[in-house]
């Protein structure tokens, strides 16, 4: 329900993935996110393509971008084919933080031979802030009128990740 941006695609070659995580380093000490380098090591990630799952085991590496307590982590894992799935939930953070997401995919993907980005606030895409907003709002009011007024709601996992609602 939560305003996600989803990410996927795969890097040009082996140049292209040294560039792309010095743009992200770069990037995230600009704006003053932390980073952390993800340790090369065989991992199983769990995949969708085309509507059907699939999952990868084997070594990754990468960095995981934090822009915001109220933001998912932004993980730039790559696989050994140096491909990368994933995704970052921003609903709960400050619209700032979705369009500096959203821009710095947009720095990465002259590294990627195709990057598909699939901002469910369409920000990605149109550069609408209006809409943005429009698109945090009504993800806001309708886990309102869901849970009502005293659940928790942004609730942050341990992993990072963060529940629209939970107990």
């Amino acid at each position: 329900m939560g305003v996600t941006i989803h990410y996927a695609g795969r890097l040009k070659d082996e140049a292209a993935y040294d560039a792309a995580i010095a743009i992200a380093r770069d990037f995230a000490q600009a704006q003053g996110w932390s980073c952390a380098d993800i340790p090369e090591e065989v991992r199983h990630l769990e995949r969708m393509s085309e509507e059907e799952e699939w999952t990868y085991d084997g070594p990754t590496r990468g960095v995981e971008l934090h822009p915001h307590p109220q933001c998912e982590p932004v993980r730039l894992e790559f696989d050994r084919e140096l491909y990368l799935q994933n995704y970052t939930k921003t609903q709960f953070a400050p619209i700032e933080v979705h369009i500096a997401v959203t821009g710095l995919l947009h720095a990465l993907a002259p590294c990627f031979a195709a990057l598909a980005v699939n901002d469910e606030a369409e920000y990605f895409d149109t550069g609408n802030r209006e809409r943005l907003a429009q698109s945090i709002e009504w993800g806001n009011s309708t886990l309102r009128a869901l849970t009502g007024p005293d659940a928790k709601v942004g609730v942050k996992l341990p992993s990072g990740r963060i529940l629209d609602a939970g107990g």
